[in-house]
């Protein structure tokens, strides 16, 4: 929010950021009161300014969420897949071993699309991670199989308790019957991952 809004007050990144994180702790403990069961942050600019991010982003992100009871995450973006073709998304986060010191419980990363190297998730431990396994910029819809075969991918470096398989991103752009499909081949190939650890 910070990144996108014009600073005519604070002359300082940071102090707007850490204000805008105690608007949003203000905002998420209204939707828990309201009865969300999850509270999720998306992040998409710490990966374009890590230097900035490694200043503050822990810290505003742990405003944010302070004395929230419920699960929490936060979700690393790369920019929705119609929005960003899958060759101009970089095959790394910048930023991202960093937030093992925030306090959400979950981190959430794509890794369909941009396919990147998971050994990064080893320094998240011991987070829950949050694994995005449907390539949102392709219509194509994976078979239970693909999907089995990027969950055990992140199964090599974080254990079956602490992953959760996920769409990379937000699947708006997707025709309905794709995402649903999408979806149904997820939970299709996390039975198929699930059944191998048995």
């Amino acid at each position: 929010m910070s990144q996108q809004a014009k600073d005519e007050f604070y002359k300082d990144a940071e102090a707007l950021a850490m204000d805008m994180a105690a608007a949003v702790n203000e905002e998420a403990h209204d939707l828990v009161a309201a009865g969300a069961d999850v509270i999720q942050l998306d992040e998409p600019w710490v990966r374009s300014d890590p230097a900035a991010a490694r200043r503050y982003a822990v810290k505003a992100i742990n405003r944010a969420l302070a004395g929230i009871e419920v699960p929490t995450v936060v979700h690393l973006c790369f920019g929705y897949a119609a929005v960003l073709p899958g060759e101009t998304k970089p095959s790394g986060y910048a930023f991202l071993p960093e937030l093992a010191d925030t306090v959400a419980g979950t981190i959430s990363i794509e890794s369909a699309q941009p396919k990147i190297d998971l050994g990064v998730l080893e320094d998240l431990a011991p987070k829950k991670i949050m694994l995005g396994v449907l390539d949102l910029s392709d219509l194509n819809v994976e078979t239970p199989e693909t999907v089995a075969t990027r969950i055990r991918r992140g199964l090599a470096h974080v254990p079956a308790e602490r992953l959760i398989p996920a769409p990379d991103c937000g699947m708006k752009y997707l025709p309905r019957e794709v995402a649903f499909a999408k979806l149904k081949a997820m939970v299709g190939g996390a039975a198929i991952a699930r059944r191998a650890l048995a």
